[in-house]
């Protein structure tokens, strides 16, 4: 079971992800985030195996939050800004959701996601050494989804 977060400051983003994940098996999500500072504390807490990061938030941004983690969650921003593509993959993210996005993009991370896992489904691990799930635990069983982020 892949574990995950949500970090946005936007209530209805939040609730659109957790939605989004809900049609993915393999994914708990062990905790939603309003602001950096928050995050912090619950990604080095819980030490998921994926965050669903935003960028700008009130207090510290997405990228400050990456500073302070003690461990290497997958990384995927969810931000309405394009212009920080290009920092986000030179912090290694996972993928980049420009919002708005839709179901339709939410599967499309899940397909790279598969195959980007090893033949186990076991990759990186946080400080501690706990082992994580690859992203191949994210296997669709919606329909379309129009709605978007």
């Amino acid at each position: 079971m892949m574990r995950a977060i949500i970090v946005d400051d936007e209530p209805l983003a939040r609730k659109i992800i957790k939605e989004y994940l809900a049609a993915f098996p393999g994914v708990e999500l062990v905790g939603e985030c309003k602001n950096g500072h928050q995050a912090v504390r619950v990604i080095n807490d819980e030490k998921p195996d994926l965050v669903f990061l935003d960028i700008r938030m009130p207090g510290i941004d997405g990228f400050a939050v990456l500073e302070q983690l003690q461990c290497s969650p997958r990384i995927i921003f969810t931000t309405a800004y394009g212009d920080f593509a290009l920092r986000a993959f030179e912090v290694h993210a996972f993928d980049y959701l420009l919002k708005p996005f839709d179901g339709r993009r939410f599967r499309v991370f899940a397909g790279r996601g598969e195959s980007a896992t090893n033949g186990d489904g076991h990759e990186r691990q946080c400080r501690e050494g706990r082992d994580h799930v690859g992203v191949s635990a994210l296997q669709d069983r919606s329909g379309q989804d129009d709605r978007r982020c």
